[in-house]
């Protein structure tokens, strides 16, 4: 990694206290600042040394309930006494870059739409590899590595598991992996990180290999959540020390060889990395390790109202609607990240529509589940076992290279409907979706989706979205129908409206080779309609409100704030 002289650190406009820190109100309009803090050398680096979270040298101890409490209030009344044209500066630190906010703002959800919600329990014998106190281990040819993404994602599933059970075995597992995160972390700056103890090559290319120690913020991010739910289920004070510690490491940009995982763009986008590298241009822009880690800020600004987790949630969600069409490839499967576009992935592209749903229970803004779905649109789960029902009629099947190319075609002429097996229905590259059958003289050949004369004869895929969206059902006569799973129908209604009528929708999803959607309220709630009868609008994206920030903690206080000139809400400046 290039090394350099200066420190940088990222802290935002809001009123809250880390240990020995003032941060004084912001400007309700401000521009959030990445700031240089002085030099920096290796004495900001400490290696983690498995002692109890509260003997650290410098580390308050963790705050109680009340103090929690206390925070909250002093937070919402700060924010109502903000002048509008005050944001923070730092004379002795120069800014370094800024980053924009959106529209996106926390909502508490019902438990059922946290992000990582079980409803079944975990096996305690599967197949995670674990070392000889039962903590999740990475095996490299036999050797065994700490990885903090599976030991912070085992401990939320295995806390998952203890929820649904009441076992203790659960809650030990999960306890077991944050002490070994704990003891495993490295300190900089008063904020944890937990490292990667190995080298490892992106996306298999022994030429891009980032090498040990590194940093991810979907480790950040997944260890927050961890910790926060942790402590919610014990209120053992220690791991919401380690929380508040690893939420400090979110606000920390790139400063030398100093451990980083966010940092902002040229066009004042803010990146939670999930590969942080130096320079910044290496570092892979990963979608779906960007949202890991907005989904622990999500969890810790509700057990906290901290508003630096606050604004964090919304400058990172900013860039993602930003950079939605950049990440996104029409007809197609979605870029796993941006420094390679080229990179596609079936597993990664079903992690980002699950992820854009969550995200509009997450902010309650319906957009994100309009994009899930253009997503699934593009790119549909493949794997599917069922029936292709064939029309009477000719028939045209196909095999196709890797580039999606035709390489055989064949025609087959039917007297009668026909069904055979398929196991999958698969988007072609270039082309429509199609299914692949797997029984008959079909056998290994792709057939082409087509209502009425090639579809499976089933539901497939039923997708809840957290909230309802709106749709509009048209002026005129339609037909609605209740289906059972296999696609037949069990029941139907001619409704004949005289005007255009607003319905709301929560469920989605394809019958019998065509979309379907299921309004909650209307003149037929819980009938599907197809999507092709209805139209299904885009809630409207709100200009985004920028903030201004500023330095170092150590050196921020409410001395040091300097009015900044004023300028319009609601602009990118």
């Amino acid at each position: 990694m290039r090394r350099s002289a200066s420190a940088t650190l990222l802290v935002l406009s809001l009123s809250f206290a880390w240990p020995g820190i003032v941060v004084a109100p912001s400007a309700s309009a401000a521009v959030a600042t990445v700031a240089s803090t002085g030099s920096g050398s290796s004495t900001g680096f400490e290696p983690g040394d498995g002692t109890s979270l509260d003997t650290d040298a410098g580390l308050s101890s963790a705050p109680s309930a009340a103090r929690l409490d206390r925070i909250r209030e002093e937070s919402k009344a700060s924010q109502q006494q903000r002048p509008r044209s005050r944001a923070l500066t730092a004379p002795q630190a120069p800014t370094a870059g800024t980053y924009e906010l959106g529209p996106d703002e926390p909502q508490r959800v019902p438990r059922s739409q946290m992000p990582y919600t079980r409803n079944h329990p975990v096996a305690l014998d599967g197949n995670q590899p674990r070392d000889a106190t039962g903590v999740a281990v990475y095996l490299v040819e036999g050797r065994e590595f700490q990885h903090p993404v599976r030991q912070a994602l085992d401990g939320i599933d295995m806390l998952e598991s203890y929820k649904l059970t009441g076992n203790a075995t659960y809650l030990a597992r999960s306890q077991a992996d944050a002490k070994r995160l704990i003891e495993t972390r490295r300190v900089s700056r008063e904020a944890w990180f937990f490292p990667y103890e190995f080298d490892f090559a992106l996306h298999g290319d022994p030429n891009d290999v980032i090498a040990a120690p590194w940093y991810s913020a979907m480790a950040q991010g997944t260890a927050l959540s961890l910790f926060t739910q942790l402590y919610e289920q014990t209120r053992d004070p220690g791991y919401e020390e380690a929380a508040r510690r690893t939420m400090a490491s979110l606000l920390l940009g790139p400063s030398g060889d100093l451990p980083f995982v966010t940092w902002v763009d040229s066009s004042k986008h803010l990146f939670l990395e999930e590969y942080a590298q130096q320079p910044l241009d290496r570092s892979d822009r990963t979608l779906n390790g960007h949202v890991f880690a907005v989904y622990g800020l999500y969890e810790y600004y509700l057990m906290t109202e901290d508003p630096a987790a606050k604004e964090v949630f919304s400058g990172a969600l900013k860039l993602v609607r930003d950079y939605y069409a950049n990440y996104r490839n029409v007809g197609w499967i979605s870029s796993y990240c941006l420094t390679h576009p080229e990179v596609h992935s079936g597993k990664y592209h079903a992690i980002h529509v699950q992820q854009l749903r969550v995200l509009q229970g997450l902010t309650g803004r319906t957009e994100w589940s309009d994009w899930s779905d253009e997503l699934f649109a593009d790119y549909p789960d493949p794997e599917v076992r069922t029936t292709l029902q064939l029309a009477a009629g000719r028939q045209v099947g196909y095999k196709f290279d890797a580039r999606g190319a035709i390489i055989a075609t064949r025609v087959e002429p039917y007297s009668r409907v026909t069904a055979v097996a398929i196991d999958r229905r698969e988007r072609i590259k270039g082309r429509g979706v199609f299914y692949r059958v797997t029984s008959g003289p079909w056998a290994g050949w792709f057939l082409p989706e087509q209502s009425g004369r090639s579809y499976a004869r089933a539901m497939l895929r039923v997708r809840q979205h957290p909230l309802a969206r709106s749709a509009e059902l048209p002026a005129r006569e339609i037909l609605v129908r209740q289906f059972d799973n296999a696609g037949n129908t069990t029941s139907l209604r001619r409704i004949s409206l005289s005007a255009p009528t607003a319905v709301r929708y929560r469920y989605v999803t394809v019958i019998n080779g065509e979309t379907w959607i299921r309004p909650v309220d209307g003149p037929a709630p819980d009938y599907w309609v197809r999507a092709a009868d209805v139209g299904v609008g885009v809630s409207p994206y709100t200009a985004p409100v920028v903030r201004s920030v500023a330095a170092s903690p150590a050196q921020l206080t409410r001395a040091s704030i300097q009015e900044s000139l004023p300028f319009v809400a609601g602009r990118a400046g």
